[in-house]
């Protein structure tokens, strides 16, 4: 797994923290966004296996519905995220 990030982003920072809380293998691809590296490129992006996620709800949502660990509503509200898509998500589940 693979995360294109730049080390001053509050959006890949919150994308960090969930692969840490959930305690899986990853690499960060640095991202140099003052200098441009890669034109107008948004992050972060995470690589895993054959799919690539932007934008870091969407990220997070895909890591919780692909990696069960334990639900994160509570560092979602700690982090300000909104947790609406988990929250209706779970009561599809049933």
């Amino acid at each position: 797994m693979k995360l294109h990030g730049y080390h001053k982003s509050s959006a890949t920072l919150r994308v960090v923290i969930v692969l840490e809380l959930k305690k899986l293998d990853y690499e960060v691809i640095a991202i140099n966004l003052k200098k441009d590296e890669q034109g107008n490129m948004l992050v972060p992006i995470l690589e895993d296996k054959d799919k690539i996620i932007t934008q870091s709800l969407s990220i997070i949502e895909y890591l919780e519905k692909n990696y069960k660990s334990g639900k994160l509503r509570v560092i979602f509200y700690l982090l300000g995220l909104d947790i609406t898509f988990l929250i209706l998500s779970e009561i599809n589940e049933y």
